[in-house]
C-alpha cells in the first residue's frame, strides 16, 4: 500500500516537470503556426484554393522541407551562438550582409503588411457589407495608431545604424549621463554609467538628445576663469596673462590659445584663460589641469597677487555737521 502512495506521490510531483517540457515543446511549433496563419496567409490560402483547388499541393513537399530547414538552421544558430539571427549575422558576417537583409525583412514585411489590411478587410466586408476599400483605410490608420511607439523605436535604431552617432564601446555623454556604449538594440541601447550602473535608454530618447561622443574626441579645449582683486597693483595685472601663459606651455600635450581680462566684475577683474589638450584622455585631463591650478596658485602667492571672492567695501565717515564750514 505504502509503495503504491510513493508511486502516485511520485507521479504528482513529476506532473509539473513533464509539463513544463512539454509545453517548452509545443512553444515554438504554436508560435511558427500562428504565424503562418496571419491574415495575409489565408486569403492567399483561400484564393489559391477557389482557382486552382488542390492541384498545386504537390509544391509543399519542395516547400515544407525547405522551411523547415531555414527554421532549425535559425535554432541551431541561436543555439551554438546564444544570439539571435540579427546579432550573428552583425558580429559574424559583413555588414554589406546585414543591411541587404535588413533590407529585405522590411520590404517582406511591407508587402505582407499591406496583404494583411486587404484580407482582414475582405473578411470585414462579407460580414457587413461595407466596401472593403473602407476598412483598409480604417485598419490601416488604427494599426499605425497602435504602432506608433514601435515604428518611432525602429525609425531611432535604423537612424542609429545608418548616421552612427556612436558604436558599442564608444564613451558618449547624453541628457547629463555619460557612459560607456555596450549594447544597441532595436528599442534600446545600454550603456555603462562611469559609476557602474547600467543605463537602458530608448533608442527614440537618443536620437532626440544632443550626444557627446567623447571617444572620437581629438582635442579636448579647456576654458577657465579666475577673478583678481581690484586693489591689484597694474603692472601686476598686465602680467597675468603672460604669468599664465608660461604656466600652461610648460605642460606636455597642451597649446596655450590666449588669456585676457574679459570683464570688470562687482568685486574683482576677471581673466579668461583658453588651451587645448591634444588627447581625449580624460584622465589626463584632469591631471594637466591640477598642475595648472596648483601652479597658478603658486606664482600668485609668489607675486602677491590675491584671489577675489565675493565681498563689500564699507566706509565709514563721521556724521554731517550743517554749521560746520
Amino acid at each position: 500500500m505504502s509503495d503504491h502512495a510513493g508511486e502516485i506521490d511520485a507521479l504528482v510531483r513529476s506532473k509539473p516537470g513533464i509539463l513544463r517540457r512539454f509545453f517548452s515543446a509545443l512553444g515554438p511549433g504554436v508560435i511558427s503556426g500562428a504565424a503562418d496563419d496571419d491574415p495575409s496567409g489565408i486569403a492567399t490560402y483561400s484564393i489559391v484554393g477557389a482557382q486552382l483547388g488542390s492541384s498545386l499541393l504537390w509544391t509543399a513537399l519542395i516547400t515544407w522541407p525547405l522551411m523547415a530547414s531555414v527554421q532549425f538552421m535559425c535554432a541551431r544558430i541561436g543555439m551554438v551562438t546564444g544570439m539571435g539571427l540579427g546579432d550573428a549575422l552583425r558580429r559574424k558576417g559583413p555588414r554589406s550582409l546585414l543591411l541587404f537583409g535588413a533590407i529585405a525583412l522590411l520590404v517582406a514585411n511591407s508587402i505582407n503588411v499591406g496583404a494583411d489590411l486587404i484580407g482582414m478587410a475582405d473578411a470585414a466586408e462579407m460580414l457587413s457589407g461595407i466596401s472593403s476599400h473602407i476598412y483598409v483605410v480604417l485598419f490601416g490608420i488604427a494599426i499605425a495608431l497602435a504602432a506608433q511607439n514601435i515604428l518611432g523605436d525602429l525609425f531611432s535604431y535604423f537612424v542609429i545604424f545608418f548616421d552612427k552617432p556612436f558604436s558599442i564601446g564608444d564613451a558618449i555623454s547624453v541628457n547629463n549621463v555619460t557612459g560607456t556604449v555596450e549594447r544597441i538594440g532595436i528599442k534600446t541601447s545600454h550603456i555603462r554609467s562611469v559609476s557602474g550602473e547600467q543605463l537602458i535608454m530608448p533608442n527614440a530618447e537618443l536620437v532626440k538628445s544632443t550626444i557627446k561622443n567623447i571617444k572620437r574626441l581629438e582635442r579636448r579645449g579647456v576654458s577657465f576663469k579666475l577673478n583678481v582683486r581690484y586693489d591689484t597693483a597694474k603692472e601686476k595685472l598686465t602680467s597675468i596673462p603672460e604669468i599664465i601663459k608660461q604656466i600652461i606651455n610648460k605642460q606636455q600635450h597642451v597649446t596655450f590659445d590666449r588669456c585676457h581680462l574679459i570683464a570688470l566684475g562687482d568685486f574683482s577683474l576677471t581673466y579668461e584663460i583658453l588651451y587645448f589638450i591634444g588627447s581625449s584622455d580624460y584622465k589626463l585631463y584632469l591631471e594637466i589641469q591640477q598642475n595648472v591650478y596648483f601652479e597658478i596658485i603658486n606664482a600668485f602667492s609668489s607675486e602677491g597677487i590675491d584671489f577675489a571672492f565675493p565681498g563689500q567695501t564699507i566706509i565709514l565717515q563721521p556724521p554731517f555737521d550743517a554749521n560746520k564750514k
